[in-house]
């Protein structure tokens, strides 16, 4: 069973996404004319939880005015209770609605998640966290599962100094460009691990590391980036798309990933241990 906290609640024209402490409330396509009891019900919860509110508007077609009076009574009552909202991603006519009601100071309207965080006094403090990590690991759990009739089971994330080798032999790398973070996400696989994972992707035995096998290490990479990135950008990270590289050599090093805080994420196959790294700027 799921906690409450990990719960998505879904409609056809919302979504709320929890996060550690702030929570996301996803408007979708164009919205009917009424607000409607789910809609007013899951605002009169929200009002109850302990956290920030994030309404990502990427994916709304306009705002009606009855939304629009909702959510003005829905930030009035968060106010009170000392909490803050702010509007994310808005198009012009979402943002046109808001300021042509003068409720820009009620319902502030900002780019992005990063300046939401900002604006709530959370954005130092949210580094790498559970809902951080939470898409890589079902991510790269799906893609070994699909790719490589492989399970793999997660260990205990824990953090890595910025000036320490990555572990194993080859890594896929690449870029980690958000509206909340910069840094790179690093697949490392011992050589073993690597070529037992790619003869069962490819259907052919493996043995040795050659130029044309270590590619497959970026192609992983991406694909699980890929994986992760669907609902990273669902809470509002806005991570964009990026080229992979591979790394490779026993102990090695990668430049460019930041001397901010790295997360180690072990996991565990029948083909043996690999590590997911995400590793932060400054």
């Amino acid at each position: 069973m799921t906690s409450n906290a990990e719960e998505l609640v879904s409609k056809k024209s919302f979504q709320v996404l929890p996060s550690e402490d702030y929570t996301t409330l996803k408007l979708i396509g164009t919205l009917p004319h009424d607000v409607g009891d789910d809609f007013s019900g899951e605002l009169a919860r929200l009002v109850t939880t302990p956290t920030f509110i994030v309404i990502n508007c990427e994916h709304l077609n306009g705002l009606p005015a009855a939304w629009l009076r909702a959510l003005s009574q829905f930030a009035t009552q968060l106010i009170a209770a000392e909490k803050k909202v702010a509007l994310i991603m808005a198009k012009p006519d979402v943002n046109s609605a808001v300021e042509g009601q003068c409720l820009q100071n009620l319902l502030p309207v900002l780019e992005n998640l990063k300046k939401a965080l900002t604006h709530f006094g959370i954005a130092k403090a949210r580094s790498v966290d559970v809902n951080f990590i939470k898409p890589f690991v079902t991510g790269t759990q799906t893609v070994l599962r699909i790719q490589a009739s492989t399970e793999s089971t997660p260990g205990k994330p824990y953090s890595a100094n910025p000036r320490d080798k990555f572990p194993g032999d080859i890594s896929g790398v690449i870029g980690l460009v958000s509206d909340a973070f910069t840094g790179s996400v690093v697949i490392s696989f011992p050589a073993e691990t690597f070529l037992k994972i790619m003869s069962r992707m490819l259907g052919e035995e493996f043995k040795e590391l050659t130029p044309e096998i270590q590619d497959g290490a970026g192609e992983l990479t991406n694909i699980i980036f890929g994986q992760a990135k669907i609902g990273l950008n669902e809470s509002g990270y806005g991570i964009k798309t990026a080229i992979p590289s591979v790394v490779s050599g026993a102990g090695h090093s990668i430049s460019g990933t930041g001397q901010g805080p790295r997360v180690v994420i072990p996991f565990e196959t029948d083909c043996g241990q690999f590590f997911i790294q995400i590793c932060l700027s400054d």
